[in-house]
């Protein structure tokens, strides 16, 4: 059974729900002052608490998506500290379940099915041969975390992620695991180019066919570029996480 409320028309599955928006809803849609007079069933003690309770936990709730919002515009400085790493997982996991019961879909994917289904481009290859490894990584990665599907969040300075139904806050050896993976799925991309351009040598999986010498001299300065171990991966997080 769906509950709507006769003021807004909003829906609520359960009654519970529903009666708890009515009573505020009332006050703050009326157009004259509402007083106590004009409820006829005044709400017990415990049911009030209980709202009091639910209140300033969805306040909380919203300072944090604000400071996330406000982060991601660069108008909170980074080393900001509104919360502790306990408190922020607390808020995104409460988050996400007032997210689910009002949608009925959540908006992230678990991050190992994202990884997954993870699909780097051939753009993105390219901005590695163009930047070279360290910018052209950093680029990627954060291009990456920006987009509206990534199952990671940036507070602060910390890095959280979304797994098994529920934020857990990300390692530092989580997040070298994590852009050793993109890292790794770049190279695949890299060399998935060139064997769609040139297809190997039926006989000799490391000879590409119908490479001239000019192609080749070009493929092999590319090879150095993309598996570049000079760069560590500790070297692209000290760069991501500024």
């Amino acid at each position: 059974m769906v509950y709507t409320c006769a003021t807004c028309y909003r829906q609520y599955k359960t009654k519970n729900g529903y009666e708890k928006h009515s009573f505020i809803c009332k006050s703050q849609h009326s157009n004259n002052t509402t007083t106590m007079d004009d409820f006829k069933e005044l709400p017990t003690q415990a049911f009030m608490m209980k709202m009091i309770m639910e209140m300033s936990a969805k306040i909380t709730s919203l300072e944090a998506k604000l400071f996330t919002v406000l982060t991601a515009q660069n108008k909170i400085n980074e080393t900001h500290t509104a919360y502790t790493k306990k408190e922020t997982l607390s808020i995104l996991n409460r988050q996400e379940k007032e997210e689910i019961e009002e949608v009925e879909e959540r908006e992230w994917k678990n991050y190992k099915e994202w990884i997954d289904e993870l699909q780097i481009k051939t753009t993105d290859v390219n901005i590695i041969l163009n930047k070279k490894m360290l910018r052209g990584l950093v680029t990627i990665i954060k291009t990456l975390l920006r987009q509206q599907e990534s199952p990671i969040k940036k507070i602060g300075q910390q890095y959280y992620y979304y797994d098994d139904n529920e934020w857990h806050e990300f390692t530092e050896n989580g997040l070298l695991d994590f852009i050793s993976s993109i890292r790794n799925l770049l190279l695949k991309k890299f060399n998935d180019i060139y064997c769609k351009k040139f297809p190997l040598d039926s006989e000799n999986s490391s000879i590409f066919t119908s490479m001239n010498a000019s192609e080749r001299m070009q493929y092999l300065e590319q090879v150095k570029i993309m598996t570049n171990r000079g760069v560590s991966s500790e070297q692209v997080l000290s760069l991501i996480i500024k």
